[in-house]
């Protein structure tokens, strides 16, 4: 128990599951958008994606600044536009992903989209710690 203590008191540690849980709320928005509009026209897997993906970081800026990373820089108009960048960054690496599961692997396209988070997670959580958001 007092491992799992120091575990949680740890400053990295906590902002890996403040990350998690923000990257999860806005994965529930972004597969909420995917799914609904490949249910409303399943040709359009790549505007679902656009749509699902723009939903979720409308929130992720403001979220991740203020709790996750708690940044207190007053150059917003830098941040926001590097947190843009790599946001369109991580869509395109999307597409790419969504791509090489559904044709390469033949996966469906709900499971592509799983894998596909996954991936831009990862990358998305370090640039947003090491340059977005770095204390």
């Amino acid at each position: 128990m007092n491992k799992l203590k120091l575990l949680l008191g740890n400053e990295k540690i906590k902002k890996i599951i403040k990350f998690g849980i923000t990257g999860g709320l806005n994965t529930l928005v972004d597969f909420a958008v995917y799914t609904l509009v490949l249910w409303i026209n399943p040709n359009v897997m790549y505007l679902a994606q656009t749509l699902g993906y723009s939903a979720g970081i409308v929130n992720s800026y403001t979220i991740n600044r203020k709790w996750t990373f708690k940044t207190n820089t007053k150059y917003v108009g830098k941040e926001l536009v590097q947190f843009i960048l790599l946001n369109l960054a991580m869509l395109g690496v999307s597409f790419v992903c969504l791509y090489l599961f559904t044709t390469w692997l033949s996966c469906g396209k709900i499971v592509a989209k799983l894998f596909t988070t996954a991936i831009t997670m990862v990358i998305s959580f370090l640039v947003n710690n090491f340059l977005i958001f770095k204390e």
